[in-house]
């Protein structure tokens, strides 16, 4: 079983609409991205797959400003998740 990695954002910081790209590494069956804010309320994002080292995703709407996260799942039964990468949610 392959564990996703984000090994970069970009950008590290953003509001809600924004676009990021995660760079990783096992990132070809990514059934999922999400956001997890300051307040640690978390929220599935849109993404479009682009190979197996690069998503775009979007800043979900609601989100609380602050340091949060962002992670990675893979679309297989066990629910592989990426650990979580730093991300600053914008006022």
């Amino acid at each position: 079983m392959t564990t996703p990695k984000i090994t970069s954002l970009a950008p590290t910081s953003g509001r809600a609409g924004d676009s990021v790209v995660i760079t990783g590494e096992d990132l070809a069956t990514t059934g999922s991205v999400w956001f997890t804010d300051a307040s640690k309320n978390t929220q599935d994002a849109e993404f479009t797959m682009h190979k197996d080292h690069s998503v775009t995703t979007t800043v979900p709407d609601l989100m609380a400003a602050g340091t949060g996260s962002v992670f990675v799942e893979l679309d297989d039964t066990d629910a592989t998740s990426s650990d979580p990468y730093t991300f600053t949610i914008d006022p």
